[in-house]
Formats: C-alpha cells, structure tokens, sequence
C-alpha cells in the first residue's frame, strides 16, 4: 500500500503568481496564495516526516505506533490554518478545491492510522494461531494411536477458538472489514473442523476423517483471507489515487487563474 502526500505537491506549486499583470484582483490572488504558501512552509517538517513514516509502511507495513495518528492530527491542523485564508473572490474555486483535497488527506491520514492500530492488534492473536498449526503438524507425526491423534487434534481447536475470541475483540477498520471477517470465518472453520477430527477419531469415523482433514488443510493455506487483504490493497490504493486527482484539480485551477489574470 502506497501513501504519498500529495498536498505538499500541490500547495508548494501555489508559488506568487508575480510578473504577470499588477491589476487589484492579481494583486488579491497573489495575496492569498503568499499567506497559503506561508502556512505549507511551517508544516513543511512534519508533511516530511509523515511521507517517510507512510513510504516505510507502504513498503513493509512497517508499524509506527504514534507517528500515523501524529500525522494525522497534523492534517486536521493544516486544513484549519488553510480553511482560515480568507480567498479573495477569483481566488474561491481554487480556495474550494485545496480545502477538499485537504479533506480527502485528512480522511486518509485517520484510515492509515486505522490500519496500522489493527495490523497491529492483530497480530498476536494470528501469531498464536500460526504457532498452534506448527504444533499440529509436530505432533501429527508421531502421533501413532487415534487417541494421540485426538489429543493433537483438540489442542489445536481450543487455540483456534482462543486465537478467534481475541480476533473478535479486534475492531476492523473499513478497508480491512472484509479481511477481518474472513479471517474470522476460517479460524472458526479451523476451530470446528479440528474439533470434528477429535470426534470422527473417537468414532473411527473414516469418512468423516477424510472429509474434515482436506478442509482443515485448505483453511490452514488462508487463501479467503490472502485474497481479501489483496482487495483491500487495492481500494485503499484507489481511494489514494483519487486523493492525487483532487491533488491534479488543484493545480489546474492555479493554472487557470494564471491565464485568466495573466
């Protein structure tokens, strides 16, 4: 997942429109992009420093602990200062559209935070879980008597019920409900078919055995829960695109008040 501050490119852009007329209504728009300027260059530290903590996140998912909902405060605080320049009127539109664009990087700033608090609440409890399968397959090996068997088998549907119950308590935002539902859905599903499995064994159950052996080796893959992540990727990279695009708006709205007042 990608993250780049498109502001920072847009508002460094807004430079003095100077040397290209000295009408009133040029001198205004020059005005209000100085005091526009002027405010980007104060938050032009922490802007830094918020693009290099989402490049590392992007790359790695690198977790940041405070530093996203730093970030994410600090775009809250630049909207306000922005949203109190007073534009003059041929100014508005452009005015409009930077207050957007800092919304949408506002909105998304708050959606990165949420995504780093739950992979990383997530974590320990698919940790726990992927250490229950490792056990399950150790002790699957010399496991020779059905009720060897049985014992390995309920383990590891009482650590897949414990992993579930903590996942459960894990709020999801958005972008990874979808995930977090199917990633729910299989330990519940790893749960329940380990749980058969003690039971078929108790019963000498073959087909049973069979049936819920193949399934709990699928599940174990995780691939539901891979192709969910995959999709929330990709609309979390859309939604970042269509941040660059109020990013473009901005722009073209500079460049249109520089013909109309050139």
């Amino acid at each position: 997942m990608r993250k780049g501050s498109f502001l920072a490119a847009a508002v460094l852009g807004m430079l003095v429109l100077a040397g290209c007329g000295s009408s009133g209504k040029r001198t205004a728009v020059d005005r209000y992009f100085q005091r526009v300027d002027a405010v980007e260059r104060d938050f032009a530290g922490p802007i830094a420093r918020a693009q290099r903590t989402y490049d590392a996140f992007g790359r790695s998912h690198a977790f940041a602990t405070e530093s996203f909902p730093q970030a994410a405060r600090m775009f809250v605080r630049l909207r306000t200062k922005i949203a109190a320049v007073q534009p003059p009127p041929a100014a508005r539109r452009v005015h409009r559209e930077l207050l957007r664009l800092l919304d949408a990087e506002v909105a998304l700033a708050h959606e990165v935070a949420g995504l780093d608090a739950y992979l990383r609440a997530e974590r320990a409890p698919l940790a726990g879980l992927r250490r229950a399968e490792l056990r399950l397959r150790t002790g699957l090996a010399p496991a020779r008597t059905a009720a060897a068997q049985r014992r390995v088998f309920a383990a590891f549907a009482a650590a897949a019920g414990t992993a579930e119950a903590r996942l459960r308590r894990v709020s999801a935002p958005a972008p990874l409900a979808g995930w977090h539902r199917s990633e729910l859905r299989r330990v519940d599903r790893l749960r329940r078919e380990a749980a058969d499995l003690a039971a078929a064994l108790d019963r000498r159950d073959a087909a049973t055995l069979r049936s819920r052996l193949a399934a709990l080796r699928v599940d174990v893959a995780g691939r539901e829960a891979v192709a969910a992540e995959r999709g929330a990727i990709r609309a979390y990279d859309a939604r970042a695109a269509a941040v660059a695009r109020l990013a473009g708006r901005v722009d073209a709205e500079r460049t249109r008040l520089e013909r109309l007042l050139g």
